[in-house]
């Protein structure tokens, strides 16, 4: 980005030319500018804001706005001390304010505001950029939008300010992602129901299919979960090449809350993903024993199979959950099932290792 502003050709200007200082205080500012870029991107702060010291040591009448960046930057990231902070924040809020004067320079305000809004609180700068007419809706770099990258940067007050300026809210990326799937995927509430005020698709999918009810319910996020289902989001969506159901993905993932939210929303208690698996083989497999006690008490077939051939007393006795067997045999499960390949239970449990578990298929008359 710096380079960008400073330019290496100016570096090329004067190659060869007179020793660094009798250079003039403008040419040697550009210098220290790219040389405490380059300790800052090698991980040497310290070097970067030594070389900075020199800069200001110099005679120059006014210091550049990529000063201003960089000494904010440091300051904000590295800072030792309130004021030192405070005064980060500062020299990058005017960073910001002078480098929206220029037109040219909008895909540097993105860099920034995306790189320092987690960190730095830019509002009175984000609407200083809007009123300095940046344009919203530009795409950048891999379809980006200024709202894609302010999103990402978890800043609710900013994206409310970029929804207030007209951002389009159901923009999509190179990747299929729109600003809704990056928040409900990340847990940002206040961003995910500042979209759906502003009218935001949330059932929009991504190039996986995933939709943000399933990005929400994988990564746990349950008050986004109701936000989304109270918007209209699709409890019985399938996703990707697998058929996922969010019902599917809160079993894997053990959510409990959440998978009782969708019950109560309606969802298909028996969905079946492309493989034939139930939510009950996922959460027997995983050790889930809340979730299955919920399948058994909604009424799911305790022996339902999926493609293989396989049940869920299958899944759970591989994998030596005991408890899970129990529950799954005195709600009627079959003990001597066998899958496609002719195994039982039992057999399963054994060749793992999980006696216990053996110990209680027997007990209910299984057989190998």
């Amino acid at each position: 980005m710096i380079r960008l502003l400073v330019g290496l050709a100016i570096m090329m200007m004067f190659r060869g030319q007179a020793a660094a200082q009798e250079l003039p205080p403008a040419i040697l500012v550009d210098q220290y500018l790219l040389e405490a870029n380059r300790a800052l991107e090698a991980g040497d702060p310290r070097k970067a804001m030594q070389t900075l010291g020199k800069i200001e040591a110099l005679d120059t009448d006014e210091l550049p706005p990529v000063y201003l960046f960089l000494h904010g930057k440091l300051l904000a990231e590295y800072g030792a001390s309130t004021d030192e902070l405070r005064q980060g924040e500062s020299l990058l809020r005017r960073y910001v304010l002078e480098i929206a004067r220029d037109s040219e320079h909008y895909d540097t305000v993105l860099e920034l505001l995306s790189s320092i809004a987690p960190k730095i609180k830019v509002f009175d700068a984000a609407k200083a950029l809007v009123s300095a007419g940046v344009a919203v809706n530009t795409t950048y770099s891999d379809g980006m939008s200024l709202l894609h990258h302010v999103v990402a940067g978890g800043d609710a007050q900013l994206v409310k300010v970029l929804i207030a300026a007209g951002a389009e809210v159901n923009t999509s990326n190179d990747e299929g992602d729109s600003p809704i799937t990056s928040a409900a995927k990340s847990g940002y509430r206040e961003i995910v129901q500042a979209l759906i005020s502003a009218g935001t698709d949330v059932n929009v999918r991504d190039k996986k299919d995933n939709r943000p009810l399933h990005l929400a319910a994988k990564f746990g996020h349950t008050e986004i979960v109701s936000s989304l289902i109270s918007a209209g989001a699709d409890v019985n969506a399938k996703a990707d090449s697998l058929g996922f159901f969010p019902l599917h993905t809160a079993a894997i993932n053990g959510r409990t809350e959440i998978f009782t939210l969708l019950i109560t929303a309606g969802t298909d208690v028996n969905a079946r993903n492309e493989q034939g698996n139930h939510s009950l083989h996922f959460a027997a497999y995983l050790g889930h024993t809340e979730i299955v006690s919920l399948l058994i008490s909604a009424g799911v077939d305790v022996n339902v199979k999926n493609e293989n051939g396989y049940g869920p007393l299958h899944a759970a006795s591989i994998k030596g959950h005991t408890e899970i067997v129990r529950a799954l045999i005195a709600s009627g499960a079959d003990v001597n099932a066998k899958d496609d390949d002719g195994d039982r239970p039992l057999r399963l449990a054994e060749n793992q290792g999980h006696a216990e578990t053996a110990s209680v298929l027997r007990a209910h008359g299984a057989k190998k």
